[in-house]
């Protein structure tokens, strides 16, 4: 059994029978650019997480005995239906309004609610909200393509992550998810590349309000074969 599992806490969930072969997502960081007089002015104001996209194999299950028409319980076709039906139940319990039948059931508490993704090896827990299931080997719609000599079904599932589910308490400012340390990651790299690539550094020639002692001496030693009328006076 895998350590992945998708689900509602205390209500319906799925425990990945085999971890996932990858799990991607970006961060985009957000500014924004005002030009001004003196030059442009740069803000950052946050960072987001793209969709986070799970590849992953379902294989099979051969201890799960003998099926019917000579296949094993477990063949790969019957665990990848059994696997996109309880993800898009998950998927329909998140989109289902009050007025779907049946919202007054066992159910209604996980409408609309988002479920939690877990994955221990990578330290990964967030909330999200399923978005997609595929099947890589079809046309992108959302169903199981059977194909003859298929031995193991894929699957991509797209999840919408709409906040970090740390079980540790987090101070203001600072994060012990995987997403947030990414985004703060983000910010701070970008700023590093803008402070490099634009080439400003602190110098005597920048940040004071007065001119600086190498600043006397260069502007001075610059202008030392000039006629009085060329140079400045600094002179009280």
């Amino acid at each position: 059994m895998g350590l992945a599992s998708l689900g509602f806490p205390e209500g319906p969930s799925l425990q990945f029978r085999i971890d996932p072969d990858s799990i991607d997502y970006n961060v985009k960081v957000h500014t924004s650019t005002t030009d001004t007089v003196g030059g442009r002015v740069i803000q950052v104001i946050g960072a987001s997480i793209s969709d986070v996209m799970i590849q992953g194999s379902i294989g099979e299950a051969h201890n799960r005995g003998p099926g019917t028409n000579g296949e094993h319980a477990g063949v790969s076709w019957k665990m990848a239906v059994d696997f996109f039906a309880r993800i898009q139940a998950m998927q329909q319990l998140q989109s289902a309004g009050a007025n779907v039948p049946g919202a007054a059931g066992k159910y209604a508490p996980y409408m609309l609610r988002p479920v939690t993704f877990v994955y221990s090896p990578k330290g990964l827990r967030f909330q999200c909200y399923v978005k997609a299931i595929v099947d890589p080997d079809g046309d992108g719609t959302a169903g199981v393509v059977h194909k003859v000599g298929r031995s193991n079904y894929r699957y991509v599932l797209s999840l919408f992550p709409v906040q970090e589910g740390s079980a540790d308490l987090t101070k203001a400012g600072t994060s012990n998810g995987v997403l947030d340390q990414a985004r703060a990651r983000a910010i701070d790299a970008y700023i590093a590349r803008i402070s490099q690539g634009i080439g400003w550094k602190f110098t005597a020639y920048n940040g004071g309000s007065t001119p600086s002692a190498q600043w006397e001496k260069e502007f001075k030693n610059s202008h030392k074969d000039a006629t009085p009328d060329q140079t400045l006076d600094r002179e009280e």
